[in-house]
């Protein structure tokens, strides 16, 4: 059996994983926005194909257009990954980190303005 981890390391490159955090209210009743989190991880990213979409539900198909692997276990849905200077959300995850210790993602294309792009 191939080891997925080794073949994710090998093939890896530097992506920027960016999360909304929420914010707070002061203690005023002002509301504070979070900090925008930016972190550097190594991931291999590839186009999805036909036979990878049909593994994810029909809502999110439409909508991916790359998927990625990683050692990183800290990547959630809505996450936003940027690969290549475009900005792209994580619409679906599979934790593998049980049956060889990675993740896996779909990511769909995020507008300048922050909404989603459908196909």
């Amino acid at each position: 059996m191939v080891d997925v981890a080794v073949a994710i390391d090998f093939e890896a490159t530097t992506v920027v994983r960016r999360r909304f955090p929420g914010g707070s209210y002061t203690p005023g009743g002002a509301w504070v926005k979070g900090v925008l989190e930016d972190f550097e991880f190594q991931a291999e990213v590839q186009p999805t194909n036909a036979r990878q979409l049909m593994d994810l539900p029909e809502g999110v198909r439409a909508e991916a257009r790359y998927l990625l692997w990683t050692r990183l276990e800290d990547l959630y849905l809505d996450d936003n990954v940027i690969y290549e200077g475009d900005e792209y959300r994580v619409v679906f995850k599979w934790n593998r980190q049980r049956s060889g210790n990675y993740t896996r993602c779909a990511l769909g294309m995020v507008k300048p303005d922050g909404n989603r792009v459908y196909p």
